[in-house]
């Protein structure tokens, strides 16, 4: 008995994301603030992206060719970037999330690259340029909603803070140390001895006289 492939239909989601990536070619061939970014130092920059569910209910591909972008009616057997997701609620995901999300489906193997990263990170500098504004609003919605309040004066006191350098300890138990708390002496800094403190800093940024 000879068995025969069951063509999956596509899907709804699949009609948005053919429509995004109209909407996607027709901003990069008609504006030339956006079609200056299709070339390189090169030449123009000409590759070929897709994206496809595991099921096959979302496929669409598209073409970057000497400068003109173009949606493909059918997905390539070979790209030079493709984006597999686990199902169309990834695929919802990643249209509809702040861009750092991307990342993060990556790393929880919902989405799976294939092909050449160079490629897949010139298209999401494409993203960006195209939906900052988008992206932008809703990271502000993503941080209101975390409520992601905080004092820029105390933040900085911590950087600066996590910045020192901690001092050395250790118990005592050298016998040959004695009169002192721990060998170390940790709570004492270079600060607490001004003098020593310049004589390092003369050594080490002044130049000898020739």
């Amino acid at each position: 008995m000879q068995a025969t492939a069951q063509k999956v239909s596509k899907s709804y989601t699949n009609t948005l994301a053919n429509l995004f990536f109209k909407f996607f070619a027709l901003n990069f061939n008609t504006r030339p603030s956006l079609k200056k970014y299709l070339k390189g130092d090169d030449g123009w920059l000409n590759f070929t992206f897709g994206i496809k569910t595991e099921s096959g209910s979302v496929e669409q591909a598209i073409r970057f060719e000497n400068g003109k972008v173009i949606v493909l009616k059918n997905m390539p057997h070979q790209t030079d970037a493709q984006l597999i997701f686990a199902d169309e609620n990834a695929v919802k995901e990643a249209a509809t999330k702040p861009p750092n999300r991307l990342m993060l489906a990556l790393m929880e193997n919902r989405i799976v690259m294939h092909g050449n990263l160079g490629y897949l990170q010139l298209i999401n500098f494409y993203l960006s340029l195209l939906l900052k504004h988008i992206h932008i609003a809703k990271l502000k919605k993503e941080t209101k909603m975390e409520n992601r309040k905080y004092d820029a004066s105390a933040a900085a006191k911590n950087s600066i803070d996590s910045k020192k350098l901690r001092q050395l300890k250790a118990g005592s138990v050298d016998p040959g140390v004695k009169y002192l708390p721990e060998p170390y002496l940790s709570e004492y800094s270079l600060n607490d001895f001004p003098r020593l403190r310049d004589f390092l800093d003369i050594h080490l940024k002044t130049r000898p006289a020739i």
